[in-house]
C-alpha cells in the first residue's frame, strides 16, 4: 500500500470502515483515470485513422482525376483518327481514278494531320503513364507503334501521286493497314470502356 494511503487511513482513524471507504474512493478515482485514458487514446486513434483515410481518399481522387484527364485528351484523337485513316485510303483511290490536283491536295492534307497526331499521342501517353492501367498503356502504345511503322509507306504513296517518285500504290497493302489501324483504335476504346465500368462503383463510394 502506498505511504500516502497509509497516512490518510491513520489520519482518518484507521478503522475498517474508514479503510474500506478510502479504498472505494481510490478505486473510483482510478476507474475514472483509466476510463479517461482509454477515451483519450481512442479519440487520438480515431483522429489518426480519419486523417489517414482522408489523405488516402484525396490521393485516390487525384489519381482518378489524372486518369480521367488522359481519357479526355485521347478521346478526340480516336474520334479523328477513324475518319482520317479512311480518308487516306479514299483519296489515294480517288487519285488513281481521276489524277487531279484536288485529290493530291486532299491526300496531302489528311497525311499531314495523321503525321501530326503521332507525337501528340506519344507525348500524352508518356506524360500520363503513371496514372493509367497497364492494359490501357499497352493498347495506346500498340496504336502509336503501328502508326510509326506505316509512316514511310504513306509518305511514299504521297511522293508517287505527286510524281516525285516512281512506283505504284499497293492498294491491298493499304487496305490491310486501314483494317489493322481501325482494330487497334477499337481495342483502345474497348479497354477504356472496361476500365470505366470497373472504377464506376469506386467513384460512387467516394
Amino acid at each position: 500500500m502506498p505511504e500516502w494511503l497509509k497516512e490518510l487511513i491513520i489520519a482518518i482513524g484507521g478503522g475498517a470502515t474508514a479503510t474500506i471507504s478510502i479504498l472505494l474512493i481510490v478505486k473510483s478515482l482510478l476507474s475514472k483515470i483509466i476510463d479517461k485514458t482509454i477515451e483519450t487514446s481512442f479519440e487520438k486513434s480515431t483522429i489518426k485513422f480519419t486523417n489517414k483515410l482522408e489523405r488516402s481518399t484525396k490521393a485516390y481522387e487525384m489519381l482518378l482525376n489524372k486518369e480521367f484527364e488522359f481519357y479526355g485528351k485521347i478521346d478526340p484523337y480516336m474520334a479523328t483518327l477513324v475518319p482520317l485513316v479512311q480518308d487516306l485510303e479514299f483519296w489515294l483511290q480517288k487519285q488513281e481514278e481521276e489524277k487531279t490536283d484536288n485529290t493530291k491536295a486532299k491526300y496531302k492534307e489528311c497525311l499531314l494531320k495523321y503525321l501530326e497526331s503521332v507525337p501528340d499521342l506519344k507525348s500524352n501517353l508518356i506524360l500520363y503513364q503513371p496514372y493509367i492501367p497497364v492494359e490501357v498503356f499497352k493498347s495506346v502504345a500498340s496504336l502509336i507503334s503501328h502508326m510509326q511503322d506505316n509512316m514511310k509507306m504513306l509518305g511514299n504513296y504521297g511522293e508517287i501521286i505527286f510524281e516525285t517518285k516512281e512506283g505504284k500504290v499497293d492498294f491491298d497493302k493499304l487496305k490491310v493497314f486501314v483494317e489493322e489501324e481501325l482494330k487497334l483504335i477499337a481495342l483502345i476504346e474497348t479497354v477504356i470502356k472496361a476500365r470505366l465500368i470497373e472504377i464506376l462503383p469506386l467513384c460512387e463510394k467516394h
